[in-house]
């Protein structure tokens, strides 16, 4: 049993519950460096259909604690900008990296898995004259078969179509010290080398969304919309555009 629980996440496949209990938070701390006391008890993740506590965690600011790979084979997190990257049934950091966490460049900011793939994307803030960085990873194997540059960043956002066909990087830079534009790089997943795709928007983006997989016996999923705004507006006139990936380049 876990007392005190107030927020639960299932994983993708409902494989495992992970359970989140605030009233434990400071006693893990202080039994932090203490094994005879046994695993954190702030979050725990169980086995559904055993109902089996595999391994606790401490508390990381943020719940749900955990993305995870489409098929329930993985979960992760970032932790002091490492990403840390267990493995299932066994609750362990990858054995491929030598049960470690993995170490880019520098810190990680943020991370997310493929819908459809054992692939990570990694967003790498700027450092000092070094461009801040997208990094797609396969795991178990940590190959990085993806990477793209940006300079200037203000801030990042992973945004994964539900396929897996494609991923969209939503850019915001400083154009001034008052002025934001986004742009969006397009990474086509399914492509050889995994071609990428800069667009840059004029107008402030105030939302953007993929398109469902569509209706039953079509295509689909290979649409997008943004909700737009006008630079030099009041935000009150909005507009909504739609584009497709059809073809060799993003198109209206």
């Amino acid at each position: 049993s876990h007392f005190g629980v107030q927020e639960v996440h299932f994983s993708p496949n409902e494989n495992y519950l992970v359970t989140f209990s605030p009233q434990n938070i400071e006693s893990d701390k202080l039994n932090k460096d203490k094994p005879d006391k046994g695993e954190p008890q702030t979050i725990l993740i169980w086995d559904v259909k055993t109902g089996q506590s595999l391994r606790g965690f401490m508390y990381g600011a943020i719940f749900p604690a955990f993305q995870w790979s489409f098929d329930d084979k993985y979960f992760s997190r970032i932790s002091k900008g490492l990403i840390s990257v267990y493995e299932t049934p066994k609750m362990v950091l990858l054995e491929s990296n030598k049960h470690a966490s993995i170490k880019l460049d520098a810190m990680v900011k943020d991370h997310g898995w493929s819908p459809s793939d054992n692939i990570l994307c990694a967003y790498i803030p700027e450092v000092g004259n070094n461009p801040a960085r997208v990094i797609l990873m396969e795991i178990p194997s940590l190959k990085i078969i993806g990477e793209k540059a940006l300079f200037s960043v203000f801030s990042c956002v992973i945004l994964w179509q539900d396929k897996g066909e494609y991923l969209a990087v939503s850019v915001d830079r400083a154009k001034s010290k008052k002025k934001i534009f986004t742009s969006f790089e397009f990474f086509r997943m399914k492509e050889k080398d995994i071609p990428v795709e800069d667009m840059k928007l004029e107008d402030t983006v105030l939302a953007f969304a993929w398109e469902p997989k569509g209706v039953v016996g079509g295509g689909g999923g290979h649409r997008f919309a943004t909700i737009h705004s006008p630079e030099k507006s009041d935000n009150k006139t909005r507009s909504v555009s739609f584009y497709t990936m059809i073809g060799s380049n993003v198109k209206k």
